[in-house]
């Protein structure tokens, strides 16, 4: 494909930059506190606010009870265990290597690049990694300059640039992928893509969905993709994402996803539910294309099949990345993937009226 023969499935395009260690300062070890000087004194005082003096003048009883709680509390001769002093380890407790891996200065586009600072959350951590890209001697330009300032010092910074219209609507491919909240397939929680053109990933993104009311999430499930109501509570609903983001760059692209018995049935099954019907596009299955040539049909193996490292199974964005990682592999080996196009529109499954009057 080109000169870059695979798409990794993580950007390939940034440096690594470690940030300095963090150290927890020791806390001070806690000392004891020694006992009063004049045992006796002491005594007589705890005895007082107790009456036991007054009662010993009118009661050989009495006198004889609080001998016997004075040499208890105070002339015990058994001496405490006295623990050993352990020598103390001037090592920071806590320390742990940051790694910060960014797009490319010099061959990342100018969207990538004021979305990676627009969505960075460590305003020190994007300075150091940005001092780093000086040091080693990129050609920075002066406008991604003023970007980073602009985010170190106000804690904000707004991508100027449209996607649509920097890349336009045509694609080469976005590769899919949903992750549920339940069994059932309307129950999607987030989708996570991957979109190509021209060979290359120009962007990854996701979206966490709201299922419907009636939908419960699955303990199994949130295990696994570590997903929760709570999650999802504020977010729109795959209506509301369909309508607003992914109909603009679906419609007319060819859609990749590994096992459509999953994604193109949650997809399918989704539109059927909130009754949309403005989607026109054709999706290829990797999974079937794998076991079409003899390949492992599983993910993660066809991903280490490829000669690449999985990392974040389970993420859908992630998983998005590993899908056109995959595509990208089938076409430099030389296979068609235009001959497994299928359109989603074929054979629809539907849902039955009792789910559907649960919206």
């Amino acid at each position: 494909m080109g000169e870059q023969k695979n798409l990794t499935p993580a950007i390939s395009s940034g440096e690594g930059f470690f940030c300095p260690e963090y150290t927890c300062p020791q806390r001070p070890a806690l000392q004891k506190i020694p006992r009063a000087k004049n045992q006796v004194f002491s005594a007589i005082i705890f005895l007082v606010d107790l009456g036991f003096i007054k009662l010993c003048f009118y009661n050989m009883g009495g006198f004889i009870v609080a001998a016997v709680i004075i040499w208890f509390l105070f002339f015990n001769k058994k001496k405490p265990k006295i623990e050993k002093k352990k020598n103390i380890d001037t090592k920071p407790v806590y320390k742990k290597d940051i790694v910060i891996t960014g797009p490319n200065p010099e061959k990342t586009t100018d969207y990538l690049f004021y979305k990676f600072i627009q969505n960075f959350e460590n305003e020190v951590h994007l300075k150091a990694w940005f001092d780093d890209c000086i040091i080693k001697g990129y050609n920075i330009k002066e406008e991604y300059k003023e970007a980073v300032s602009q985010k170190v010092k106000t804690g904000s910074f707004k991508n100027p640039i449209n996607f649509e219209e920097f890349y336009g609507l045509k694609y080469d491919y976005i590769a899919i992928d949903f992750e549920t909240a339940n069994s059932e397939r309307i129950s999607a929680c987030k989708i996570g893509l991957a979109i190509v053109q021209n060979d290359e990933i120009i962007d990854t993104r996701s979206y966490f969905i709201k299922p419907p009311k009636h939908i419960s999430f699955s303990a199994f499930n949130s295990s696994i993709h570590g997903i929760y109501a709570e999650d999802v509570i504020y977010h729109p609903t795959f209506e509301f994402i369909w309508e607003s983001h992914l109909s603009i760059i679906f419609n007319n692209n060819l859609i990749a996803l590994h096992n459509a018995s999953m994604d193109a049935s949650v997809l399918r099954q989704l539109f059927e539910y909130y009754n949309l019907t403005d989607f026109d596009f054709d999706y290829i299955d990797t999974m079937q294309i794998a076991k079409n040539h003899n390949m492992p049909a599983k993910l993660t193996d066809l991903v280490s099949f490829f000669g690449s490292k999985v990392d974040g199974h389970h993420n859908p964005e992630k998983d998005a990345e590993y899908c056109a990682f995959i595509v990208s592999n089938f076409i430099e080996k030389g296979i068609d993937i235009n001959g497994y196009r299928k359109n989603l529109a074929e054979k629809p499954k539907k849902i039955s009226k009792n789910i559907k009057s649960q919206k």
